[in-house]
């Protein structure tokens, strides 16, 4: 099969932007809402329910950096109040 007929036999993307409500992700605390939207959005077929796990991906990995940007502020934090003890 030469390429020019396998891209003839994948169907182009359908998909189409839904309004789901949320706000604006800055940080750990939004993130609940954010996923309570997504979850709900994919429980009420809103959204495709592979859509909501891609978003929730998303959500999960947003959660891993700021797991991950506290762990690495909490040395710095410690860092720099004994030093302003010194």
């Amino acid at each position: 099969m030469n390429a020019c007929r396998l891209r003839a036999s994948i169907p182009p993307c359908r998909a189409h932007p839904v309004e789901l409500g949320v706000t604006t992700v800055r940080g750990a605390a939004d993130l609940a809402g954010t996923l309570a939207a997504v979850t709900t959005a994919g429980l009420q077929r809103v959204i495709p329910p592979g859509e909501a796990a891609k978003l929730a991906r998303v959500v999960e990995i947003f959660v891993r950096v700021v797991e991950t940007s506290a762990f690495e502020e909490r040395p710095r934090d410690q860092e720099e109040a004994h030093a302003a003890r010194a």
